[in-house]
């Protein structure tokens, strides 16, 4: 009996700091769940 390894999920693209600005207004689901995999404090410090 053969077994099928499952293959990894691709890991998604992160969005830069600057597409984050701009994703909360546009596409707050994706820009947050982006913000959730991988938080970041670029943008914070930079204001």
């Amino acid at each position: 009996m053969a077994t099928t390894p499952i293959p990894a999920p691709e890991p998604q693209a992160s969005i830069s700091p600057f597409g984050r600005i701009i994703g909360v207004l546009f596409s707050p689901k994706n820009t947050f769940e982006d913000i959730a995999r991988k938080p970041s404090w670029v943008a914070p410090l930079s204001y």
